[in-house]
C-alpha cells in the first residue's frame, strides 16, 4: 500500500509517501515540502487573512497533485497548531474539505499519525522538532 502523510505546519506543507505492508518496514519513496509561512498571515486577532488561505489551499493542492502523481492510495491530512488554533482555522479547514480534500483531519493528536509521521520522517531521513 502506498500511504501518504500530508503535514499541514507553521512553516511549510510536507507530503511524505511510504510503501508499506503488514508485518514490513515503511519504505519512504517520495518526498515533497513547500515553504508557506502561515504565520506570517495570522492577524494580532488570531485571523488567518485571506492571502494566507489562498496560499495554503494552492500549496495543499499541489502537495495532493504531486501524492496523485505518485499514486498514493492513502492520504492521511493533519493540521497542526498554526492552524488549528487561528480563530478562522476551523472554518478554513472545512472549506478545505469541501474543496480540496475529502477528510482533512484538524487534529494532531492522534497517535497512528504521529507514529506514521515519525517513522516516515526518520527513515527519510528528516528530524521532526516535537510532537
Amino acid at each position: 500500500m502506498r500511504l501518504g502523510v500530508l503535514d499541514v505546519g507553521s512553516n511549510t506543507v510536507h507530503l511524505q509517501i511510504v510503501d508499506t505492508s503488514p508485518g514490513a518496514r515503511p519504505n519512504p519513496t517520495f518526498n515533497y515540502k513547500e515553504e508557506l509561512k502561515l504565520t506570517q498571515y495570522i492577524s494580532e486577532d488570531n485571523l488567518v487573512s485571506d492571502e494566507g488561505i489562498e496560499k495554503l489551499r494552492s500549496c495543499i493542492k499541489r502537495a495532493i497533485e504531486q501524492s496523485a502523481s505518485v499514486q498514493t492510495q492513502e492520504l492521511l491530512p493533519f493540521a497542526t497548531s498554526a492552524l488549528r488554533e487561528a480563530s478562522n482555522g476551523e472554518e478554513i479547514i472545512n472549506s478545505i474539505n469541501k474543496a480540496v480534500l475529502k477528510s482533512f483531519s484538524n487534529y494532531f493528536g492522534s497517535l497512528l499519525l504521529q507514529l506514521v509521521l515519525s517513522i516516515a520522517l526518520y527513515l527519510s531521513d528528516f528530524k521532526l522538532i516535537s510532537l
